[in-house]
């Protein structure tokens, strides 16, 4: 059941967290391959590989599919909001152990697929679609859960999380004293960098289900809500789903990584953020390669932080952080500034990166 409050807000829990890229088509470890943020497993890179050997264009239709269903359930249509992963090692012979050393081994490893089988169904309760993945060699198998929610899920969650809804559109204001003043003073300002696709800002407030003809693109089920308000209503779920028992404070995703029932849980970045090889105009590059470009680069530690696009992929708070810091530090520190920068837009913070 759902609690709804109209007083509290829920905190923006945000874990943004990436898989590194990797610029092999499939490590030595075969665990596939990563493209656009979003992970590919060798099937499809093995596919992709045997039509490139056919025909250039049965090559590229198939590198498509692999993209495409690097983000998207196995349907094409079904978006990934959230990867869980976990491991399981492969059975060795005990040399020299203990049948009680073995015998704990052995119900550890039952007891934390157990957490796993019941947080899965609990999830699926909670109206949230799954579909697994894995990728295996001599030693581990790796195991990648992608959760999706619909959006009868997102609308439920919106309106107890008092997430915020558009109204309308407004135009951008421009509040910047030093601007101000050096335009006042006929002084070039080179803080000042003109940044692509500046996010649409909006007239918002409390998303509410029965005024949703009142919000702007309700119509589109696919992009009304962003991938920030996705993740956030995803890991919510997460967060309070019960895997053992309440009394115990088994609940939540994050007890579930600490255990060790998970190695990880994260939902997937918007693409790459290395810039294209050939030339392309800066509109359409994609958002997170807007941020490394213009913003998580050290040429650009005295320029003006574009918080509108910082707000847009990360979220408020996130945005807020950096808003705080640039102010905090001005120019002595801009370096500290640039180099968080760039681990948020990398996703090197967190997330789950094999050693191989």
């Amino acid at each position: 059941m759902l609690r709804k409050s109209s007083e509290l807000r829920g905190e923006d829990r945000e874990v943004l967290l990436d898989l590194e890229e990797k610029r092999d088509a499939q490590s030595a470890d075969g665990y596939g391959s990563l493209h656009n943020g979003a992970f590919i497993p060798p099937r499809l890179l093995n596919a992709d590989e045997a039509e490139g050997d056919n025909s250039s264009e049965g090559g590229n239709s198939c590198a498509q599919t692999a993209t495409k269903l690097g983000s998207y359930f196995r349907d094409g249509q079904t978006k990934i909001d959230f990867v869980l992963v976990w491991e399981v090692r492969a059975r060795r012979k005990q040399r020299g152990g203990t049948g009680e050393e073995s015998s704990r081994s052995e119900r550890r490893r039952a007891q934390l697929q157990q957490w796993r089988e019941k947080f899965a169904q609990n999830l699926q309760a909670a109206g949230l679609l799954m579909e697994k993945e894995e990728t295996a060699n001599e030693k581990k198998t790796i195991h990648f859960l992608k959760i999706s929610a619909p959006w009868e899920v997102l609308v439920c969650y919106a309106e107890e999380l008092c997430l915020r809804a558009p109204l309308q559109a407004q135009q951008h204001l421009e509040l910047n004293t030093s601007a101000s003043v050096l335009k006042r003073f006929c002084i070039p300002n080179a803080m000042k960098e003109w940044v692509p696709n500046r996010p649409v800002d909006y007239y918002t407030c409390a998303f509410r289900k029965s005024k949703m003809h009142r919000f702007v693109g309700y119509e589109n089920h696919e992009t009304y809500f962003s991938n920030t308000q996705r993740h956030r209503v995803v890991y919510e779920i997460l967060a309070r789903t019960v895997y053992g028992k309440r009394k115990k404070a088994e609940v939540g995703v994050d007890r579930l990584v600490a255990e060790g029932a998970f190695a990880a849980a994260f939902p997937l970045h918007e693409g790459p953020f290395q810039l294209p090889k050939q030339d392309v105009r800066p509109d359409d590059l994609n958002r997170r390669q807007v941020l490394y470009f213009y913003w998580a680069r050290w040429s650009k530690w005295y320029k003006y932080q574009p918080l509108d696009h910082i707000r847009e992929y990360f979220g408020e708070k996130i945005a807020l952080y950096f808003a705080w810091l640039g102010f905090y530090t001005a120019v002595a520190a801009a370096g500290c500034r640039r180099w968080n920068a760039d681990l948020c837009v990398r996703g090197h913070v967190h997330g789950y990166q094999h050693a191989g």
